[in-house]
This record gives C-alpha cells, sequence and structure tokens, in this order.
C-alpha cells in the first residue's frame, strides 16, 4: 500500500479544485479511495462511486478480515 493523502477544510475553501488538479497531475500517478458507509444511499448516489454502502453486519465482516483500514 502506498501513503494516503487527505484533504479537508471548510466548506467552499477549495478543496475540490485541488482535488482535481492534483488528480490530473498524471506523473503524481495518484488513486482514488473509496470509502465504506453504513447510512443509507440517497436517490443521486451510486454505491462504489460516493461510498460503499454496507449494512453493520457486512462492515464487521470486512473488520474480522482486516479489510478496512480504520472504522
Amino acid at each position: 500500500m502506498g501513503r494516503i493523502f487527505i484533504i479537508t477544510g471548510k466548506s467552499a475553501t477549495g478543496k475540490d479544485t485541488i482535488y482535481k488538479m492534483l488528480l490530473e497531475t498524471k506523473e503524481l500517478d495518484l488513486k482514488t479511495c473509496v470509502t465504506y458507509t453504513t447510512r443509507p444511499i440517497r436517490k443521486s448516489e451510486t454505491n462504489g462511486v460516493e461510498y460503499f454502502f454496507v449494512d453493520e453486519a457486512e462492515l464487521r465482516r470486512l473488520q474480522s478480515e482486516n479489510k478496512i483500514i480504520e472504522q
């Protein structure tokens, strides 16, 4: 596994702009990370794009198999 970078900040501070610019910089060879959530999926979302939507049992299974980094 490589390094993990997290971009955080208040709303409307340019996080998305920086994120897109970094992904477009091919020399960096960055990959995106899709996180897991147990909340219900919204109509505008797609499983595996914004999040991986799982129930509590699936989350516990992933944890027991050491397939997630942090909960």
